[in-house]
């Protein structure tokens, strides 16, 4: 009599590598923060539309125009920006900041106003670049 030899295959098996990956899903999904509220929006060239939707009674529009901050057609430094309405901003009746930046001015001057702004939790603020 002839002796067969039985060779075993060695097999994977990928079906609890799948529940695994099902399950690490789920929890990611449940674990991450979908919060909207710490949003903050950008648009760009949408400023009219911004300031039409609002009545620009409550909002601080501020204009980074060539390397300046402009609020109210005024050129106004940091500092005083930061004295009469971001240190009082509870207190004021603005209830929104549309910062409007033109394509000339250097990045740094919009990434110092919004460190100011997270420096006085201010969150409701849009950005856009200046209407033509």
């Amino acid at each position: 009599m002839q002796k067969f030899k039985i060779i075993k295959k060695n097999k994977v098996n990928i079906i609890p590598l799948i529940d695994i990956i099902f399950l690490m899903l789920v929890f990611f999904m449940l674990a991450t923060n979908f919060n909207k509220d710490k949003q903050i929006s950008f648009s760009s060239n949408m400023a009219k539309e911004i300031l039409k939707k609002e009545s620009t009674e409550s909002i601080l529009i501020i204009k980074i125009k060539n390397g300046n901050y402009e609020i109210l057609d005024k050129k106004i430094s940091m500092d005083e920006i930061e004295k009469k309405y971001f240190a009082q901003w509870d207190s004021i009746k603005f209830k929104k900041i549309v910062i409007l930046n033109d394509n000339k001015s250097e990045f740094q001057f919009l990434i110092t106003m919004l460190d100011l702004i997270k420096k006085y939790k201010i969150e409701n603020v849009n950005f856009s670049n200046e209407p033509k």
